[in-house]
């Protein structure tokens, strides 16, 4: 049975009121099959670029790898966690069409002695699901990988040992000469 055939069928319960109230309830994953997939990150990218390219003072110039490489990872980690997210959600799908089609007919979940569905419909959705959370695990350790690189990048940038600021207005300078202790500002223009 194809989705919108499943869809019909339910429709036509919905109104010949074979369903009970309760059952009702749990026929809400028809909107999740129509909300829209994927997440948005081009804010987070957006802020990310305007830190990327302001340097910090008095900071002496790290490798390209590791300036730029850091919020590379960054990045890499925050799209790696919404695949992880949109992966999870198609399973969530994937299980809820798998639960109504149940609820429908018992019948449809019926399980062999091999523990897998005997009805094909089922046995798919679950399958389907299955996969879509192995690859949701997958994606949030690749995630999680990137996010530790770029840990490792920035605990390596902020421990480097750092030069004064060669953009100080006014520097007090102290000299010390046969005994005279000499006091002096220092104007750069």
């Amino acid at each position: 049975m194809t989705i919108t055939a499943f869809h019909r069928r339910v429709r036509r319960l919905r109104h010949s009121g074979v369903i009970l109230s309760k059952a009702k309830d749990l026929f809400r994953f028809e909107k999740i099959l129509q909300r829209p997939s994927g997440l948005r990150v081009t804010r987070v990218v957006g802020m990310l670029v305007v830190i990327l390219v302001t340097p910090a003072a008095g900071q002496k110039p790290s490798p390209p790898l590791v300036k730029y490489g850091k919020w590379a990872a960054v990045v890499a980690s925050a799209g790696f966690t919404a695949l992880a997210a949109r992966a999870h959600s198609h399973a969530e799908d994937n299980f809820n069409l798998l639960r109504g089609y149940c609820f429908v007919d018992s019948a449809h979940c019926a399980t062999g002695t091999d523990g897998r569905y005997l009805d094909p419909q089922s046995e798919r959705w679950y399958q389907e699901s299955v996969r879509y959370d192995h690859r949701s695990r997958n994606w949030l350790f690749a995630g999680e990988g990137a996010l530790l690189g770029a840990a490792v990048g920035f605990v390596w940038e902020l421990t480097r040992p750092k030069g004064p600021p060669g953009n100080i207005p006014f520097e007090p300078k102290v000299t010390s000469v046969k005994g005279e202790t000499r006091v002096g500002v220092q104007v750069a223009f």
